[in-house]
């Protein structure tokens, strides 16, 4: 706990639609996305808004929709492997009724609704600063995006990770690296008008569970947490919330930190300080790919709302050490909020 009317507060929850696999991991060296109409593009730190294609005429939303690009090195992977392209969804942005003469309004959701995301290998190179005309962006746009060929359709229901099989455009760029544009991001259906998917991106979140990352699997083993479970003699993912050596962490939090769920010591597992005027958290997380769970630093000040409607805040992560990343997240004290609160959400995959 971290006294001046702050505290830290941890949390731990379920199912989160995930396809995990061991093996080499790269992350993403650029992602941007874009808003078709005005040309907007995404600002450091800031989530991939991916709108539904539209592009029909006469429609309220015609080019009025956020497309993305994500662009992975190839190295350490091999032609022939199975490689799997991952991405974080954050949240929902649902808007709301129109009201003349007013601007937009949203809500968002963690989930209850569906959107179904088209990935196509690009056909020449994206960038956010490539200062695109309206006319020159649908061009590019509609030849080098929306009119390639689909490497496949990842379906979102609900905030968590979500992996496709890419090999097919893996090879092709492993055979030919010049043709290494990235993948292109964009919806091709959802059950709500105008619904917007907002993704982690590597600059929004230096958490690695969540950015985009480009996995190549060495075998179809199952992640690393159900293996622990079993040896740690663990059955169920109820067992993950029990805490049997009575230390506060919970066998989820103990995987998570590296930690050993059997031996109480529950010492510095997460240190919280006030520095700077700001509110400050540490922790060491393990650093494996393919655990099986997602991670993030959630703030708000009070403990009454849910979980889910705590925004998420990025969190910096420092060099490997004897297997553990250190992470650190912190939020700047504000006068005018008698009481804030960070809290370390674990989710192990469904």
């Amino acid at each position: 706990m971290v006294f001046y009317k702050t505290c830290v507060v941890f949390c731990l929850a379920f199912s989160i639609p995930f396809v995990g696999r061991a093996g080499v991991a790269n992350r993403a060296i650029y992602d941007a996305d874009e808003y078709m109409y005005y040309g907007i593009y995404n600002s450091e730190r800031n989530p991939l808004y991916v709108g539904v294609n539209d592009l029909t005429a006469g429609s309220p939303y015609q080019y009025h929709f956020n497309f993305a690009a994500v662009q992975f090195n190839l190295a350490g992977l091999s032609a022939g492997g199975t490689s799997y392209l991952q991405l974080s969804l954050m949240r929902f942005r649902v808007p709301g009724p129109v009201v003349p003469n007013s601007p937009p309004s949203y809500t968002y959701a963690t989930s209850g609704y569906s959107f179904d995301l088209k990935v196509v290998a690009l056909g020449d190179a994206f960038s956010e600063a490539g200062n695109f005309s309206d006319s020159d962006l649908k061009e590019w746009y509609t030849n080098n995006l929306w009119n390639r060929p689909t490497v496949g359709i990842m379906n979102f229901n609900s905030a968590g990770l979500v992996a496709l099989d890419v090999s097919s455009a893996v090879d092709a760029w492993l055979a030919n690296p010049a043709s290494n544009f990235g993948f292109g991001l964009v919806g091709v259906s959802s059950d709500t008008q105008g619904l917007t998917a907002q993704f982690y991106s590597s600059e929004y979140t230096l958490s690695s569970s969540n950015a985009p990352a480009l996995i190549q699997a060495a075998t179809q083993n199952s992640v690393l947490i159900d293996s622990w479970m079993t040896a740690k003699g663990f059955s169920g993912d109820s067992s993950l919330a029990e805490d049997p050596d009575h230390d506060g962490l919970s066998n989820l939090m103990e995987f998570f930190l590296g930690r050993d769920p059997l031996v109480p010591d529950s010492t510095g597992a997460i240190a919280s300080s006030v520095q700077n005027n700001q509110l400050v958290i540490q922790f060491s997380r393990r650093a494996e790919v393919n655990l099986g769970i997602s991670w993030e630093v959630r703030t708000s000040d009070s403990l009454s709302q849910p979980v889910d409607s705590w925004p998420p805040i990025q969190t910096t992560e420092g060099v490997m050490v004897n297997g553990l990343i250190p992470c650190t997240a912190r939020i700047s004290i504000s006068a005018d909020k008698p009481k804030q609160f960070l809290r370390v959400v674990v989710r192990k995959s469904s």
